[in-house]
């Protein structure tokens, strides 16, 4: 069968799963995401944690398209979105809007939303990530948590933007304070952005890196990339450095930046082996 006819198969006998958006507060922000319990499934048996790329949020098409093909799979799924220093944010974050969040805020939410998911009784954890939420979820699992038991990465990045990363070397070297105006900032052409904000999404370079952070992290790792990734190129090339046995990198032929139709498909099957095949 063609792999449209499949797909459009697939999309009539499968309709896209409900989800319950839930909240939590963090220092004042609400933070939401969007949780999709499988077909008779409940918390305790377990949850895939999910968290979106770059200035993105929990309903853009990668993440229900994932959440509902796990969710025929048996597997419940949380996708949150990043307050990015916003209360209760939907959609995804404007360039013309000041920006004060910082990188690191990824890894205070998400020890908020792991502590929510223990309050409701969770059983496992997987951490999945796109982009570069895919480098944060790496950056988080370097230090072990006893709840999260394995990462999946989804094109995660492999290099800071060197422009970025001179500007803030330069500004690192001097008094730290105040706005930027008009620059160049994450995928926004022109920006506000505080220089705190700007120095943590480009002042550790090293850490951008998440080929090189796997070497550091000792749970299970998926890694996927997509032959036509127009966005994250040369992950191929970079995982072919990455030794450690408990890390797996799968190019998936003819996947763009984004996994769309039948590719989520092909993410969420050998995801699902991963875990079998690691017993979880």
């Amino acid at each position: 069968m063609p792999r449209v006819q499949l797909l459009l198969l697939l999309l009539i006998s499968c309709p896209p799963a409900l989800a319950d958006e839930v909240t939590v507060n963090h220092g004042g922000l609400i933070l939401n995401g969007n949780l999709v319990l499988a077909k008779g499934g409940g918390i305790a048996e377990g949850v895939i944690l999910m968290l979106h790329g770059t200035l993105g949020h929990k309903d853009m098409e990668i993440m229900q398209s994932m959440q509902s093909v796990f969710a025929e799979n048996g597997k419940n799924s949380l996708a949150i979105n990043l307050s990015l220093d916003t209360s209760n944010r939907h959609g995804f974050y404007p360039c013309d809007q000041p920006h004060a969040h910082k990188l690191g805020d990824a890894s205070e939410e998400l020890d908020v939303w792991l502590a929510w998911l223990v309050a409701q009784g969770v059983g496992d954890v997987v951490l999945f990530g796109h982009s570069r939420g895919a480098n944060q979820v790496a950056r988080y699992v370097v230090n072990e948590s006893p709840l999260v038991v394995a990462a999946i990465l989804l094109a995660p990045p492999i290099a800071p933007d060197p422009a970025g990363a001179e500007s803030a070397g330069k500004m690192a070297s001097g008094p730290i304070g105040g706005w930027l105006n008009d620059v160049p900032f994450l995928h926004c052409a022109s920006a506000r952005v505080s220089a705190e904000s700007y120095l943590s999404y480009y002042a550790s370079a090293s850490l951008s890196d998440t080929p090189a952070l796997l070497q550091e992290i000792d749970i299970p790792v998926l890694v996927f990339s997509g032959s036509d990734d127009g966005v994250v190129a040369g992950l191929v090339g970079a995982m072919a450095s990455v030794t450690r046995s408990n890390v797996r990198h799968v190019e998936i032929d003819g996947a763009d930046h984004f996994f769309r139709d039948l590719y989520a498909y092909d993410v969420v099957e050998i995801t699902l082996e991963f875990l079998q095949l690691n017993q979880l």
